[in-house]
């Protein structure tokens, strides 16, 4: 598994950096994330599974972003974005792996099959989804 650099590493680095809050960004980051979420509710085809996949990286992505405009942090990179969700909730650091896998594959969703795709969703959803539910409660 690929090792995140600390916080506080990324923080000195110049990845994460401290700016002032924004509300405003937050609130729309946060808007997103639940119009995304009520197409995953919906029932769709088999053929559109990578499209349901993409939704749940958009979704964490857009709330991971969301609590970073709210605590007034911006993150230069995918691994400062995870350093920074696995700084401040628990179920994020525990599901590190999960989440850079989910990151790889919707890089690479084109040259995956729907199957792959779905053995992927199927396998992962349920915690997909704990880990929506708990990014979405701050």
């Amino acid at each position: 598994m690929k090792r995140i650099v600390s916080f506080v590493q990324y923080l000195k680095q110049g990845s994460i950096r401290k700016t002032l809050p924004d509300v405003l960004k937050t609130k729309q980051m946060q808007k997103m994330a639940c119009v995304r979420q009520e197409f995953l509710e919906e029932q769709i085809d088999e053929k559109f599974i990578a499209l349901r996949l993409e939704a749940y990286h958009d979704i964490i992505k857009e709330l991971i972003s969301a609590q970073m405009y709210q605590k007034g942090f911006v993150c230069k990179t995918q691994d400062s974005i995870l350093a920074f969700v696995s700084k401040y909730f628990p179920i994020c650091k525990e599901n590190t792996s999960l989440l850079i896998q989910l990151f790889i594959i919707r890089k690479k969703i084109h040259s995956l099959s729907s199957e792959e795709i779905k053995a992927f969703l199927d396998a992962n959803k349920s915690i997909l989804q704990k880990i929506i539910n708990v990014l979405k409660k701050y």
